[in-house]
């Protein structure tokens, strides 16, 4: 097995949930492990599965990409997920107070 590619991310601007799911992406093609050397850094160790894999830094790339689209999801879901909510509980069961649950979130 090869050396492992380090990635050093900044706890302070990914959530920990947003690391663990694009690792998650990445584990049918690497080993993942996950270091807190300290209060704000966070390092991923990625090592390729198969020999013939891609370049280790395309998994890199791959992670930051996943990084960036797991991080805007959670936001996401912060700002508009009570709205989301709603939604979902009109169609499959109408809120019978629907003005004032839009209410709430205003």
């Amino acid at each position: 097995m090869s050396e492992p590619l380090k990635i050093i991310l900044d706890g302070k601007i990914y959530e920990k949930e947003a690391i663990f799911a694009a690792c998650r992406e990445l584990s049918p093609f690497a080993s993942i492990n996950i270091l807190s050397p300290n209060t704000s850094d966070i390092v991923v160790e990625v090592t390729p599965l198969a020999v013939e894999s891609s370049d280790p830094q395309d998994f890199e790339q791959k992670l930051r990409t996943l990084l960036i689209d797991s991080q805007i999801r959670l936001d996401l879901n912060k700002q508009f997920g009570v709205i989301r909510d709603i939604i979902v509980k009109q169609a499959f069961a109408p809120i019978a107070n629907l003005d004032e649950e839009l209410k709430k979130i205003q």
